[in-house]
């Protein structure tokens, strides 16, 4: 038994650290995001060519697995003109997996403005498939662990009695001559003589009866017990994973430009983390909370289910935005964040509110001049009243710009006389204001970010 505990703790766990899987280069996750925002492109086209569909939302993920194989999942949100068929809807998930390799209908997920999931038995038939595929890969693997076992044990005792035989068979007894325990012991090496070694000799030697030979021999099939002890707790490691890499971990970020891979903090937020992180940004300049949610885009957020979801509105709902967009920092804009929190809580998913990164608008007396705060107030409340994780980055920026001063912030922009959105070094100098955050409120999501020394901040 302790040979085979130990047999199954070096397949899970000793061997794949020996030989671990080499990660993705930076050519190829560039290239794959590449292809990504294109395959997403065109489902969003063929789909919304469909005769019943009116528009539709797609959100698609790839990733590269250990032999470089792309593999992804799909959400789309497709709004039809009149109640679908049941092969209206097989039919778009098939559309929409033939548009993509490595990609199967059962990994399309459906769902309407609602979050009502339209293709439900494709995906507990995906699911069931895949938890039975890793049962039987897990059988599969104790079993050839287990046949190597048994293999190499008689070989070590066939081995182990050939030498056993040139030694005194009455060796280890030191009870006179004419004890019985002697012809016992003799016959035992007869016996061994006569016969295959066996799995678990021990068992047989406690049938020979002697003083001082059977005490021996207890005394060592005791000593096996004690050892079983340690490796059973080995064992129980092979269920829980013991490192950051061993699991995965799904992040969502909802809100407006300022969150963009493009314009904002996305897609460095993304790259401060291990590969075993997939950050999914959701993010679309010019929304605020309320056009956001009313576009239907939470549905596609919540197919997800991701494991956190980072959620940063405020600057688009300020008056004269428009009343598609509008909202009041005491009263709407908190019930939309409040909506926020709860759907996502539902699914299992831990929100984070995040306040909005302030403009880089200064004052005659070269401090930062920020009509955001109250939005940023708000989300804090809210935070505080739903019992959530706040991320207060319009208080950090703030006090970045201040330290950097005018000449050096303006080095942030996206574009010239752009005080709202950020270039690289910009996108990584507002990270550096979130790492932290994570350390200190999320610990749990902090043992997946890199090692690596903050960013280079411009400066006067």
């Amino acid at each position: 038994m302790a040979v085979f505990v130990v047999g199954i703790f070096v397949g899970f766990r000793v061997l794949p650290s020996l030989f671990p899987v080499p990660a993705a280069s930076a050519q190829q996750l560039e290239a794959l995001e590449e292809s990504t925002g294109i395959l997403q492109r065109q489902i969003q086209h063929a789909v919304t060519a469909l005769d019943n569909v009116g528009s539709a939302d797609a959100q698609l993920t790839l990733t590269l697995d250990e032999k470089s194989r792309r593999k992804g999942k799909a959400v789309i949100v497709p709004h039809f003109r009149s109640e679908p068929t049941a092969e209206q809807i097989d039919g778009l998930a098939i559309l929409v997996a033939g548009l993509v390799d490595g990609l199967d209908s059962g990994d399309v997920t459906l769902i309407d403005g609602s979050c009502r999931h339209l293709n439900k038995k494709a995906l507990v038939a995906q699911e069931r498939k895949i938890f039975w595929t890793g049962i039987a890969i897990n059988v599969a693997k104790i079993l050839g662990i287990l046949a190597a076992l048994i293999t190499m044990r008689f070989i070590i005792q066939t081995v182990g009695t050939r030498r056993d035989l040139s030694k005194d068979p009455q060796g280890d007894c030191h009870c006179p001559s004419s004890h019985p325990c002697r012809d016992q012991a003799a016959r035992l090496v007869q016996s061994k003589q006569r016969s295959l070694p066996t799995l678990f000799p021990r068992q047989r030697l406690l049938q020979y009866r002697g003083d001082n030979f059977d005490r021996h021999v207890r005394q060592r099939w005791l000593m096996d017990k004690r050892l079983c002890i340690p490796l059973v707790l080995l064992t129980l490691s092979l269920f829980t994973p013991s490192t950051a890499e061993e699991a995965t971990i799904d992040i969502v970020l909802i809100g407006d430009s300022t969150v963009t891979d493009d314009a904002g903090w996305g897609k460095a937020f993304a790259g401060r983390f291990l590969d075993t992180v997939t950050v999914h940004n959701l993010a679309v300049g010019g929304r605020s909370a309320k056009s956001w949610y009313d576009e239907k885009r939470l549905p596609a957020a919540l197919a997800l289910k991701p494991d956190f979801a980072f959620i940063q509105f405020g600057h688009n709902g300020q008056p004269g935005k428009g009343p598609e967009r509008e909202t009041d920092p005491a009263t709407t804009y908190r019930d939309f964040l409040r909506l926020y929190v709860t759907a996502l809580r539902e699914t299992g998913t831990q929100p984070v509110l995040v306040s909005s990164v302030t403009r880089r608008t200064f004052g005659d007396d070269g401090k930062i001049r920020s009509t955001l705060t109250p939005r940023a107030e708000a989300a804090g409340a809210v935070a505080a009243e739903m019992q959530v994780p706040f991320i207060d980055l319009h208080t950090a920026s703030i006090a970045l710009h201040n330290e950097q001063g005018k000449a050096a912030s303006m080095l942030l922009n996206l574009k010239e006389n752009d005080r709202t959105h950020f270039n690289e070094a910009g996108a990584q100098a507002i990270t550096d204001l979130i790492v932290p955050e994570l350390r200190g409120q999320l610990p749990g999501l902090a043992a997946y970010l890199r090692h690596q020394e903050p960013s280079q901040h411009p400066s006067d």
